[in-house]
């Protein structure tokens, strides 16, 4: 027969995984948040430059 603080136990890791993996999430979120608009100006100069060859095209800068 199990033991009770064992069931214990292995409900706090389970806690503690989720107190992780949402730190993480929030570390992600606010690093994309941050550098959000020049990804999106990278990606767009290489859109533009893979349709027109030369990048003529203009991107708008900021957010």
């Amino acid at each position: 027969m199990r033991r009770l603080g064992a069931r214990r136990e292995s409900g706090q890791g389970l806690v503690e995984y989720a107190i992780i993996l949402v730190m993480v999430a929030v570390v992600v979120a606010v690093i994309l948040i941050t550098t959000g608009g020049t990804i999106k100006n990278m990606f767009s100069n290489v859109a533009c430059s893979m349709a027109w060859g030369q990048g003529s095209c203009t991107v708008q800068e900021g957010g």
